[in-house]
């Protein structure tokens, strides 16, 4: 699986310039010349052990069932002495010391491969058997503009009702089931996200500037790839499973959203051209109190009350419609790709079996009913769920004093950019 074992120390500072991306690899051990196969480049910072180990042994897992050279680079920023590093040693799988952001860690694991395909995956996942392969077949057979490959994520295991509710959440996770929709997208996350090396290279690799640690990057690497031309497409079998079981409590889950919503700020700043004007609860917010502030002060107390509340009311009715709409979609969706019931059962499923079948929704096919309708009460909850997503974009604007920010949202979902699975019976 292995080729070699690597120290080296990550760099930090803005987009990485295609040529440091090229410089790197002298310094650190890798080709500026990749040879064919896929480098795995894993990011993991301190308490993660365990979860690497589970990671680590599914990819060898894969590595078996893989037609070209393999190599695993971890990238961690530690402090504390954790046996990382022994553990990955002792595997042969290359282990750099690296920076804190997310995206700069991906940097230094990319700027040391040895091979042409870089895979992108998170410490807390588990790959399938086939993941490997099934990134390597979909990029050796499409053309060259193919600049990456998003793969199907799968979050498994037991999380309580705050996973229920997150589930339902159209701005928690939605993007993990695009490969079951999607033949083409703007931007996948790199749970799951396999890059050609050169488009990593000419793009400048991932941006290490952003206002969070981790959030945002990867949309905001797949969108510039788009930018420059390129397409991002999606292998549905190449498949990884996401544990809930370091995220359990609404508390954990909500801190994730309020970065979700930093990290949709920093987008809005960073790419303008695919952020748009929408009426935020913030933004509602701002009007309101201007309204109020404008009222004469003896029916301010009065007026402020009414007009507060019908505002509340409009912006919670206007999502609550959406949301119950996605909630039924999403549902649908889920419920044809099939669900296995306990996390020990999905594990042993990635590293020793297949997942079950069917794992692609035909658009245009009728899907079963689900077993689980949505609950109203469930709606309305996750509508003010998705509020911290505003809250976290709004603090993080004021913050960067970008006022202009709170009335901005980024443009996940660009019409341009996706294209649709053909119907069934229909041309590809």
């Amino acid at each position: 699986m292995v080729d070699r074992s690597v120290t080296g120390v990550g760099r930090q500072g803005t987009v990485a310039p295609a040529e440091e991306l090229v410089e790197g690899d002298r310094d650190g051990g890798g080709s500026s010349d990749p040879v064919d196969g896929m480098s795995v480049v894993v990011p993991t910072h301190a308490g993660r052990l365990p979860y690497l180990r589970r990671l680590l042994d599914s990819l060898e897992a894969a590595a078996v069932h893989s037609q070209e050279p393999v190599e695993v680079i971890v990238v961690d920023d530690a402090q504390a002495a954790d046996d990382t590093e022994e553990e990955c040693l002792a595997r042969g799988v290359r282990y750099l010391r690296g920076p804190r952001r997310g995206g700069a860690k991906r940097n230094v694991g990319a700027s040391v491969a040895s091979h042409d395909l870089l895979l992108f995956v998170d410490s807390d996942c588990v790959a399938h058997q086939d993941l490997l392969c099934a990134h390597q077949k979909v990029l050796r057979a499409a053309p060259a503009e193919v600049a990456a490959a998003v793969g199907f994520t799968r979050h498994v295991g037991p999380g309580g009702w705050a996973w229920r509710l997150a589930s339902r959440s159209g701005r928690y996770n939605s993007c993990f089931d695009w490969p079951l929709q999607y033949a083409e997208v703007l931007w996948g996350a790199t749970a799951n996200l396999a890059v050609r090396r050169d488009a990593l290279v000419a793009s400048g690799g991932f941006d290490e500037t952003t206002w969070t640690v981790v959030g945002g990057e990867d949309v905001e690497f797949c969108a510039r790839l788009v930018d420059r031309g390129g397409s991002i497409v999606t292998a549905v079998d190449a498949v990884v499973l996401h544990g809930r079981d370091h995220m359990t409590g609404l508390a954990s889950l909500a801190r994730s959203m309020l970065r979700y919503g930093a990290a949709d700020a920093y987008l809005c700043a960073r790419l303008p051209h695919r952020a748009r004007w929408t009426a935020t609860p913030a933004a509602v917010a701002v009007v309101v109190a201007i309204l109020i502030a404008a009222t004469p002060a003896r029916q301010r107390k009065r007026i402020g009350r009414l007009v507060g509340a019908g505002a509340v009311a409009a912006v919670f009715g206007r999502d609550l419609v959406a949301q119950v709409e996605r909630s039924r979609r999403v549902t649908a969706l889920r419920a044809r790709a099939g669900v296995t019931p306990s996390f020990e059962e999905d594990l042993v499923a990635a590293v020793s079996g297949p997942v079950p079948e069917p794992v692609r929704m035909e658009p245009g096919a009728a899907s079963p009913t689900p077993s689980v309708r949505p609950v109203p009460v469930g709606d309305a909850l996750c509508v003010v769920f998705d509020w911290l997503f505003d809250v976290g974009a709004a603090v993080a604007a004021l913050r960067q004093g970008r006022p202009d920010l709170l009335a901005r949202r980024f443009g996940y979902m660009d019409g341009k950019a996706f294209v649709a699975h053909p119907e069934p019976g229909g041309d590809a």
